[in-house]
């Protein structure tokens, strides 16, 4: 029977090194509403460019509110806050704590977001 070594916290290995070649992983968040994200690693750089966490440079559509259900539960959260006329509608607007824009996505928070994550670990 083979040892398994140890795990190393995410922040001390690259990503490089622990795709072991790969161009693409899948990353499950929320686990029960199993959000499964497909990366693609498009481009790697040897340089330090001196960055203490991981930042994002595009994307498409804006990040789900938070147990929101997952991925039912987002497509009747979108259907009710994007339809004044929905039964929904008026309770979903202020649990979400106003309005909603699906398709839009904003780089500079998504890299507040993985900053703020990584100083967690």
């Amino acid at each position: 029977m083979k040892l398994r070594e140890p795990s190393k916290p995410e922040a001390r290995v690259k990503l490089n090194k622990a795709l072991q070649g790969a161009t693409s992983f899948k990353y499950t968040y929320g686990f029960g509403d199993d959000w499964v994200h497909k990366v693609r690693v498009e481009k790697v750089f040897n340089i330090d460019l001196g960055f203490a966490s991981p930042m994002c440079i595009d994307g498409v559509r804006a990040c789900p509110p938070e147990d929101v259900g997952g991925q039912q539960g987002y497509l009747d959260f979108v259907e009710a806050i994007l339809d004044p006329s929905h039964a929904e509608y008026e309770a979903t607007l202020e649990g979400h704590g106003g309005p909603f824009e699906p398709n839009e996505f904003e780089t500079g928070l998504a890299s507040l977001r993985l900053s703020h994550s990584s100083r967690l670990l």
